[in-house]
């Protein structure tokens, strides 16, 4: 098992690098260890293949390495990796070692090992991994002062068009026609790459089956030994087919014992824990003033991906489809921006996300698919002015499907963009 290592470390040497489309994050080498999460067949692997290849212009080959421990033909085991590295590669001393090591937390102990390498001071590392505990605040501390994370999602509208027209450099007022089709693909199928890449519809909803299945077999199932997988199943089907919606523990448990679907409290509270550590779904808080307060509030729940989420449901909403996307859409720009997102609820008015930077709310943005529609018009820009006033924030914005405009309602400006311009930043 250990000459596995050999074989591996050997490929490395002679590998030759795909085309790699750059992703919306771009790692730069660091004294810190850099991580890379995000779930199962987003391109983590492609970005530190990419990563590696820029920095094998400024290292030599042998001071570079690569191993995904979700090889098979490998062991877990960071000692039977680094005796054969050596034995293997003749690192100049000159140059620190360069390490990409893949889905990382499939190794024992792997916090303790970065940590006693990075303290060694002669390597620079980057890690990838798909559990969100390399982004939890015990790995932080652990960690402390050496780690710096990054998110990776599936594809943005943007990095999507790259890929489906590279004619699409700079947009014309004729293309839109074209965009449009695109989005409502993308909305419809989602982002993952290997669901872009097919052409034909019916294969693109196999690949998202086989993807799915594995998510859950092996990042949620595997991972957290569950028994009762049949429940937790159904527990994610329901939670992904319920996508942009306000969600309790208490309501969503009687729902599924009036379904027939006997779980207590705690394990339900358990099993979403699992999905959002295997970034399947996401919760988002209310933002409120006290944090005690905080806990009692729904949250609203977003799924990784539309295209799976309406492979499981089959029910087309637009509304909240487009709120998934914008959701998705802020996680990517929150990695370059550094702010917080909330949505804000208060008695009679909801909006979809508040966006704090430090102390002071940056930006509101409500996401309304038929802003034609008097009363809806009536609804969401009330929510905008009510929450400006109480949250202190100007910057407001109502994402739409296709109306743009702006408008001055009680002394504060709403900006109106559609969806596909925003996702572009052409504002």
């Amino acid at each position: 098992m250990g000459n596995n290592f050999r074989i591996v470390l050997e490929e490395w040497k002679r590998f030759k690098f795909p085309e790699i489309i750059p992703r919306y994050i771009e790692p730069k080498i660091s004294k810190d260890i850099v991580a890379i999460i995000g779930p199962r067949r987003v391109g983590k692997t492609y970005l530190l293949l990419h990563l590696a290849k820029k920095i094998l212009k400024e290292f030599p080959k042998d001071n570079v390495a690569y191993l995904n421990f979700d090889d098979e033909r490998i062991e877990k085991d960071f000692e039977k990796f680094f005796q054969s590295y050596y034995e293997i590669f003749n690192p100049k001393k000159e140059k620190k070692i360069v390490l990409f090591l893949d889905e990382i937390q499939l190794v024992k102990n792997w916090a303790g090992w970065l940590r006693t390498l990075h303290n060694q001071g002669k390597y620079h590392i980057f890690v990838a991994g798909s559990s969100s505990k390399l982004l939890s605040k015990e790995i932080a501390t652990s960690l402390r002062g050496r780690y710096v994370s990054y998110l990776l999602l599936p594809f943005s509208f943007k990095e999507f068009l790259e890929i489906k027209d590279k004619e699409l450099k700079e947009i014309l007022p004729e293309d839109r026609g074209k965009i449009m089709k695109y989005l409502r693909e993308y909305i419809e199928f989602g982002g993952f790459p290997e669901v872009i890449l097919e052409e034909n519809e019916f294969e693109k909803r196999k690949k998202l089956k086989t993807l799915y299945e594995t998510i859950f077999f092996r990042d949620i199932v595997e991972r957290f030994k569950i028994r009762n997988y049949e429940i937790a199943k159904n527990v994610l089907e329901i939670l992904l087919s319920n996508y942009s919606s306000k969600i309790t523990i208490s309501k969503l448990n009687r729902f599924l014992n009036s379904a027939g679907i006997k779980i207590a409290k705690k394990t339900l509270w358990r099993y979403i824990q699992y999905f959002e550590d295997a970034f399947s779904i996401f919760l988002l808080p209310s933002y409120t003033f006290s944090k005690r307060k905080q806990i009692l509030l729904p949250r609203k729940i977003y799924s990784i991906d539309t295209g799976l989420s309406l492979f499981l449901s089959g029910k087309k909403d637009e509304g909240r489809l487009m709120e998934n996307i914008v959701f998705l859409e802020i996680l990517r720009r929150r990695e370059k921006e550094l702010f917080d997102v909330f949505y804000y609820l208060k008695d009679d008015f909801e909006v979809d996300f508040v966006l704090k930077q430090g102390m002071k709310v940056k930006k509101l943005i409500q996401v309304c698919y038929d802003i034609k529609d008097f009363s809806t018009r009536e609804r969401e820009t009330k929510g905008l002015i009510k929450a400006s006033k109480e949250l202190k924030c100007k910057d407001l914005l109502c994402i739409t499907w296709d109306f743009e405009g702006e408008e001055e309602v009680k002394g504060r400006k709403i900006k109106f963009l559609p969806l596909w311009k925003w996702l572009l930043n052409l504002t």
